[in-house]
């Protein structure tokens, strides 16, 4: 039997990104141990996932660790408490997008575009949720508010995939953030009666 040393060469290529991804425990997470929870006056805290069915043209929701219904749901199980009084509070996510686009090509072509720092995606995020308050017995909203929340970055085509992973969960985190302090101001202001 004849043994051959097995050689590997590995030459990197600027532009060239691992097809790994990156490791999920070196992105901070979505939190809001910094905040005291809200405590409502209703039985009990339920969420509801009321998205349309077609996703926009675009969506990149499934590349997003966490994407906008893992952001939503730690924030409703974070922020919100009931204490026990007859009634209900619903908070439903009506809105949740992410969406890519390209917005610059690379016209010189060839390795020389591979070392110029054009941004050529845009990452959009949308987000909008209402909160639902319903007396005990009835099915119709007694009052509601609601929050919204848009931002968005761009990358340049040769990101690493760590870097574009921060990125991403930047864009959560803020818009997450967004929806929580617009939501806590409008049930303070319009809902003040059931926040303990």
């Amino acid at each position: 039997m004849i043994c051959l040393p097995l050689t590997v060469l590995v030459v990197p290529v600027a532009g060239c990104q691992p097809t790994m991804p990156p490791p999920g425990n070196r992105l901070p997470t979505v939190t809001f141990a910094h905040k005291a929870p809200i405590r409502i006056t209703a039985e009990a805290v339920q969420k509801t996932v009321a998205l349309p069915g077609e996703l926009p043209p675009g969506d990149v929701s499934g590349q997003f660790s966490p994407n906008l219904r893992d952001a939503f749901n730690i924030w409703v199980d974070s922020r919100f408490v009931a204490d026990g009084t007859p009634g209900v509070f619903e908070v439903q996510l009506v809105e949740a997008q992410l969406t890519r686009q390209v917005i610059a090509d690379n016209k010189d072509g060839g390795l020389s575009g591979l070392f110029k720092d054009e941004q050529h995606w845009k990452y959009t995020g949308k987000m909008q949720v209402r909160i639902v308050r319903r007396l005990p017995g009835q099915v119709a909203p007694h009052s509601f508010v609601e929050a919204a929340a848009e931002g968005f970055f761009t990358t340049s085509q040769n990101i690493t995939l760590n870097m574009l992973a921060l990125e991403k969960f930047r864009l959560v985190e803020s818009l997450i953030t967004q929806i929580d302090e617009q939501a806590e101001e409008s049930l303070h202001q319009y809902m003040g009666d059931i926040v303990n």
